[in-house]
């Protein structure tokens, strides 16, 4: 993924997200390589430091998800998500 896809993703400034990849290539989670259709940009890849890791954070995530969930219902959820999708887009959106 470019860098500049990876800061919309994480609703972070482009700046912001280019001083973390900074530091995460310096302790070599991650690199960066040539985009192959735009030579003027990057992708960001992770290195293989990252794999031992990547199933312990699943399994962390999906822990955590069912614990914080434990109670309420697939209908509930899917209301709960679009909730909170809305409330994202609200205070995203420019204010007149």
């Amino acid at each position: 993924m470019r860098q500049n896809e990876l800061a919309k993703l994480l609703e972070i400034k482009p700046i912001s997200i280019t001083r973390l990849i900074d530091r995460l290539v310096k302790d070599d989670w991650v690199e960066r390589r040539d985009d192959p259709v735009d030579r003027r940009a990057k992708r960001i890849y992770l290195t293989d430091k990252v794999e031992p890791l990547i199933g312990k954070l699943r399994d962390i995530g999906l822990k955590i998800r069912e614990e914080s969930l434990l109670g309420i219902s697939n209908e509930q959820r899917e209301v709960l998500m679009k909730m909170l999708v809305q409330i994202r887009t609200n205070v995203a959106e420019p204010k007149d």
